[in-house]
């Protein structure tokens, strides 16, 4: 897999998901935008090569729920299919789930400044913050690291305890993380935890400059897909079923968003907007704080 540098953007191969111009990072809506236009025609200035494709965690869909009478299911979990980079003062970052690292690069001219190596996959973006990087990863883990040179700073674990299982051809934590860092004014939060979710799943959130837990609640949906927030919410996708909307105050699942399901999640405001990419190329609109659907509009991916 190439990441093609094209001047001020950034286009891994095959990703399904929004793309990051070079002063911008993606924020906790899952936005990533700037007033800068682009000047046409893109000429590439260079080429990184992973010396390894990515390893989705979920190779495709049961073909049937004989449970609900349902048969000719197709994948609503593509959230690693491809590497996902971000931009901010000048570097680039992106997670791996071939080699579990966590990688930097000049932007400039696509030289690695850094990498650091986890237990597990990484499959959802990284989180810039200042001087610092917000990754989850399959082991358990959130890890907070130097923006500067990839040192590490801390470690939260959302379960409070290291067992693995193998899941997807990996060994890997019984509560990986996969739903990305929101971090915003000092607080971050991240899902962790599979389905079934008899084994437990968790929605947490932690003070970013220690990584010390302010709370956790305990999940009765998956975690699958980058999470997202809004002023007052937290909207979590999971999978095969609609998007949950918590409390960013205390965790509290506020009730269901409007939605096929999938990993496609945005909010404006209140305004959110989910759907499940490919699959029905239908994109919902959704009050978060009464869950109200107020429009469907024909589309895959989309900027607010």
């Amino acid at each position: 897999l190439m990441l093609h540098i094209h001047t001020r953007l950034f286009l891994p191969l095959a990703m399904c998901s929004l793309f990051d111009c070079s002063s911008f990072a993606l924020d906790c809506t899952g936005n990533a935008a700037q007033a800068d236009g682009l000047d046409l025609p893109l000429q590439r200035a260079w080429a990184h090569v992973s010396t390894s494709p990515p390893s989705p965690a979920w190779g495709g869909p049961a073909r049937h729920d004989y449970w609900h009478n349902k048969h000719g299911l197709r994948s609503r979990v593509n959230f690693d299919r491809a590497f996902q980079p971000v931009c901010s003062g000048g570097r680039i970052y992106y997670g791996s789930s071939a080699d579990d690292g966590i990688h930097c690069l000049e932007a400039v001219t696509g030289k690695r400044v850094w990498s650091t190596f986890t237990e597990g996959p990484v499959r959802v973006a990284p989180t810039i913050a200042g001087d610092r990087v917000y990754a989850g990863s399959d082991d358990g883990r959130v890890l907070c690291l130097s923006a500067k040179d990839g040192s590490l700073h801390w470690t939260y674990r959302p379960s409070g305890i290291d067992r693995r299982i193998i899941g997807n051809g990996r060994m890997i934590s019984r509560w990986p993380v996969r739903t990305g860092v929101v971090v915003e004014d000092g607080v971050g939060f991240c899902g962790a935890g599979l389905f079934p979710t008899s084994e437990g799943a968790f929605l947490c959130s932690f003070d970013t400059a220690t990584g010390k837990e302010r709370f956790r609640q305990t999940l009765d949906v998956s975690a699958n897909g980058p999470m997202v927030a809004s002023d007052d919410f937290l909207i979590l996708p999971t999978g095969r079923t609609e998007p949950m909307a918590f409390s960013r105050q205390d965790g509290k699942r506020l009730g269901s968003i409007r939605g096929p399901g999938g990993d496609v999640v945005l909010t404006s405001g209140d305004l959110v907007l989910a759907g499940s990419g490919a699959i029905n190329e239908r994109l919902d609109v959704s009050d978060a704080g009464t869950r109200r659907h107020l429009a469907s509009l024909p589309g895959i991916r989309a900027v607010l």
